[in-house]
């Protein structure tokens, strides 16, 4: 695991704004995009997204993966297992 893969899953405990990930790392935003994108395909985070009628995050399977920063992001169960 690298040290830019293991400070994100440390940092999106609960979930993050993309913004937020990449003032926590000091990284590029397009290489947070790009180790965002291989996180969620090896199921270690999710994508979340507020919503209104439960008024809190939930998971969503869509995402627009050239928008990065209009979502949310969150450590899976299997993110944890990594990182502990």
């Amino acid at each position: 695991m690298t040290t830019l893969t293991k400070n994100i899953l440390q940092n999106i405990l609960l979930p993050e704004p993309f913004e937020a990930i990449c003032e926590e790392t000091g990284e590029n935003p397009k290489v947070i995009a790009d180790e965002l994108r291989n996180l969620i395909d090896l199921r270690l985070i999710t994508v979340m997204e507020w919503s209104e009628s439960k008024g809190d995050y939930v998971q969503t399977l869509y995402y627009d993966s050239d928008n990065m920063p209009q979502h949310h992001f969150c450590i899976t169960a299997k993110g944890l297992n990594i990182i502990s």
